[in-house]
């Protein structure tokens, strides 16, 4: 059974360190973050320590 885990902030900072804590003990992570080109430089140094993720530009503020 594959774990997924989705991390909103994950691109930067304690979201990041959550990304790679999750993919380092086996979850397929999603990162979310507002910065998709740091969603995707971690997504990628992920997966070149052979982890599973992908980085999607996800907008979760309010507009305010």
């Amino acid at each position: 059974m594959v774990k997924t885990a989705v991390v909103t902030g994950g691109a930067k900072g304690i979201g990041q360190a959550c990304v790679v804590e999750l993919a380092r003990v086996g979850y397929d992570v999603r990162i979310w973050d507002y910065d998709f080109a740091a969603a995707q430089q971690t997504a990628e140094a992920v997966v070149k320590k052979g982890g599973a993720a992908s980085a999607q530009h996800v907008d979760v503020s309010d507009g305010n």
